[in-house]
């Protein structure tokens, strides 16, 4: 589930970037963060050079993410 997390939000920055051609990818930022499911841990964040990149899947600052399980079952049964 972890390598799945990662992927989508690393192609989340690859849409960012296609818009925002002033800036470019900058690696990854280790992060916690715990579900309902369970602790996901050292999950890599994608970034920018600028910082202005912001994922929808994974909340900012926060370490709770509370409609995790039902992403888990929309990934299962797609």
């Amino acid at each position: 589930m972890k390598d799945t997390l990662e992927e989508m939000i690393k192609e989340e920055r690859g849409m960012y970037l296609e818009k925002t051609l002033d800036t470019k990818a900058n690696g990854y930022y280790l992060r916690n963060l715990n579900t309902a499911i369970g602790k996901v841990e050292d999950l890599k964040a994608a970034r920018t050079r600028d910082g202005r990149f912001s994922s929808k899947l994974l909340p900012y600052r926060k370490s709770y993410m509370p409609g995790f399980e039902q992403l888990v079952w929309a990934l299962f049964y797609a």
